[in-house]
């Protein structure tokens, strides 16, 4: 049977506060760490040797995983200083490998391939059925049915880019630590339409690590007002 490849070096910044303390990887689910259920569906397919690239409180992932020796694997760890993305990454794991085919794995996604089409489909259904609309619903279930969930993220971001568009609008993607009242978003809305010249609709997404402030993104124009890049530029001028 071929190796496998887990990519378990990520910086896990949306994840924060958690990945402060362990690597995403390392992150209990149901009380079992995600990387060790990776290992486990790996090993039931028939994989039984794996190499897993680190980085980011490397410590973490190696303390739950050791050898690999009581899932009845073998596995070894490439080490990453600096971060070499996702092709440096597999790139520097090659030697401990040992083959030309192996196969590479996300160490951040829980999934089941095995699990039919249909019986996703009605999960999905079960979950936002009556919580969401009927569009809303009949998409996300198209998407997860065509095996393409990943993608979700990104093909909703497009199709508000799309009614934007539209409505001859442009899509203000905005960085909070905190959600944002209906109140904060008409302001910010206004105050980044008078500072681009366009018409804005703000899409908010909370992430700890602005720790505050906000940062906004227009097109290519991007307003960095956060906490986060204050202490930045305060650590970089010493």
């Amino acid at each position: 049977m071929i190796p496998a490849l887990v990519l378990t070096a990520g910086l896990a910044t949306r994840l924060r506060p958690l990945s402060l303390v362990r690597a995403k990887a390392a992150v209990p689910v149901a009380g079992q760490p995600l990387v060790r259920r990776i290992l486990a569906q790996l090993r039931a397919a028939g994989v039984s040797e794996a190499v897993l690239n680190l980085h980011l409180l490397p410590h973490t992932i190696a303390g739950v995983v050791g050898d690999g020796s009581d899932l009845g694997m073998r596995v070894r760890y490439s080490w990453e200083r600096p971060i070499l993305g996702s092709a440096g990454g597999p790139r520097l794991a090659l030697p401990l490998l040992d083959e030309s085919t192996f196969l590479i794995t996300n160490g951040d996604t829980l999934t089941d391939a095995g699990i039919p089409a249909s019986r996703r489909q009605q999960i999905i259904e079960d979950l936002l059925g009556g919580r969401a609309l009927p569009t809303t619903t009949a998409l996300v279930s198209m998407v997860v049915g065509a095996g393409r969930a990943r993608e979700l993220p990104a093909i909703i971001r497009r199709l508000v880019e799309m009614s934007a568009a539209e409505a001859n609008k442009e899509v203000a993607e905005v960085r909070s630590a905190v959600a944002l009242t209906d109140d904060q978003r008409q302001r910010l809305a206004k105050a980044l339409g008078e500072a681009t010249g366009k018409q804005v609709e703000v899409k908010v997404v909370v992430d700890p690590s602005v720790l505050g402030g906000i940062v906004a993104q227009v097109g290519d124009t991007v307003i960095d007002g956060s906490v986060r890049s204050r202490l930045d530029k305060l650590k970089n001028a010493f």
